[in-house]
């Protein structure tokens, strides 16, 4: 179980940190704050993965792997615009 959990959210953080690095910029207005909160968040989870692949991190808390799951459905549902899944979008579109 423990084994699955951890390749799961090496998973997720792999396709977290793929689709924020490449998103299609050229559909949306770019703004400095939410470049900077996309940046971080690719080297935060660039960072967990990394060390999940070399065994510095071995053990994946459960809550951890289901919130890095959720957040990388989410991200691919809006399609890596960290700006439309920070606030929202108005009417659905």
């Amino acid at each position: 179980m423990n084994v699955l959990l951890l390749v799961m959210n090496a998973m997720s953080c792999f396709l977290i940190v793929f689709r924020l690095i490449f998103v299609n910029r050229n559909r949306t207005v770019q703004h400095a704050g939410i470049s900077m909160i996309t940046w971080l968040l690719a080297v935060a989870y660039f960072d967990v993965f990394v060390s999940m692949l070399s065994g510095e991190y071995w053990q994946v808390n459960p809550s951890e792997a289901v919130v890095n799951m959720i957040f990388c459905i989410a991200l691919y549902a809006c399609r890596g615009d960290m700006k439309k899944l920070i606030q929202g979008s108005s009417h659905g579109h």
